[in-house]
């Protein structure tokens, strides 16, 4: 595949609005694409217009399993003004504009591109080459939680996943383990407060017991550093008048590999059952809201260094190796896949912005940059 025909292929992209629809008309693109390269393609359907793909090419000899992951939804293009049609795929002095461009169009069609260059050159010559391409990533990964609930996710040795980094390499992110607290009170008038039950009063009183019981500051990775707990939004009350019946917090933890998720969340709803236990009034309730698993390769990792290696000839650079600060759809396919080394890499860094973009420059090393990272990894597990 030629760098115009990578090019086009990211335009055709680029001119569907895939604003949290849309998806499979991305797949329609892409399918046909891999299928004449010989690659076994399963749609899985998300719901209306919104599928994605599975796609497999299979040497037929054992070997290792070369994994690429992205996601084809984009985020809305916001109130702004944008000089370049969102939709357009335009390209004006050297870089190409569009909603999901950098987020996460461009990665993706690298990634495809770059292995239809390797299939063009007769790899794999063993092993698998594996794509998992989701909907619905921007509202908290849930395309790729529906492929872990249903037990889609096909087994992996390493996995690009190939989110913007502005060309930096990434093998960490911090999980989230989110947590919704409810506190069940009586209203009453205030002036007669003795006849209700102030939710407000409740839930403070479990947020001080919380912050005493779990010490985030015990948990700390090398690459991601410590995790954090903050309690991000209060709510309870409606009147000045009126003890409440219901106040919530959310608490947002941040987590590194070192934490068990439902080892923390039981540590939260024993604290409940504690304070109902000892106080008659309070009626607390715990759910989890959202649960992503946290990532971290290990910086020698032979995936690593085989990328750290490409990167560097290519770009003319000593790369460092770095920590996203958000989450990717690793978070959830970690739960199935916690033995893979993954590297999140790809061009650009103005996903969400008006008049996203990324340059050509970028791009077409990208591709270049992915092929030849799936041959230095090879050759480094045959010597």
């Amino acid at each position: 595949m030629t760098n115009e025909q990578a090019l086009t292929l990211l335009q055709d992209m680029l001119q569907v609005d895939s604003r949290g629809q849309n998806e499979a008309q991305v797949i329609d693109i892409i399918q046909p694409l891999l299928e004449d390269y010989d690659f076994t393609c399963q749609r899985v359907n998300y719901g209306p217009g919104r599928d994605q793909l599975l796609a497999v090419y299979d040497s037929g000899q054992a070997g290792p399993i070369f994994g690429i992951e992205g996601h084809t939804d984009v985020v809305p293009v916001g109130d702004e003004d944008w000089q370049f049609p969102p939709f357009a795929g335009q390209v004006h002095d050297g870089k190409i504009y569009g909603r999901g461009a950098c987020d996460m169009k461009g990665g993706l069609a690298a990634a495809i591109a770059a292995v239809i260059r390797l299939r063009q050159s007769g790899y794999p010559k063993q092993g698998k080459i594996q794509f998992i391409i989701t909907a619905d990533e921007e509202t908290g990964l849930k395309g790729a939680g529906q492929l872990v609930k249903a037990g889609l996710v096909p087994e992996i040795d390493v996995l690009v996943c190939a989110e913007p980094t502005n060309m930096q390499l990434a093998i960490a992110h911090k999980g989230v383990n989110s947590l919704s607290i409810e506190s069940i009170g009586v209203s009453a008038h205030s002036a007669r407060a003795h006849q209700g039950i102030n939710a407000n009063h409740k839930l403070l009183d479990y947020l001080e017991a919380a912050r005493k019981a779990y010490h985030p500051e015990d948990y700390h990775d090398e690459q991601l550093g410590p995790s954090s707990m903050q309690i991000n939004v209060l709510s309870g009350g409606k009147q000045i008048n009126v003890v409440p019946d219901f106040a919530e917090a959310i608490i947002d933890m941040r987590t590194v590999p070192s934490q068990d998720h439902d080892v923390m969340l039981k540590i939260f709803t024993d604290l409940a059952d504690q304070i109902m236990a000892a106080d008659d009034q309070a009626n607390i309730k715990v759910k989890r809201l959202l649960d992503l698993y946290p990532l971290a390769t290990p910086a020698d990792h032979i995936f690593v260094q085989a990328f750290k290696e490409v990167v560097d000839q290519v770009r003319n650079q000593d790369s460092e190796l770095t920590a996203m600060d958000g989450s990717t759809d690793c978070a959830e396919f970690m739960k199935v896949l916690d033995k893979t080394a993954v590297v999140i890499f790809g061009p650009g860094d103005s996903a969400h912005q008006t008049d996203e973009f990324i340059s050509l420059t970028d791009y077409y090393q990208c591709i270049e940059i992915f092929e030849q990272v799936y041959l230095n990894w090879i050759q480094k597990l045959t010597n």
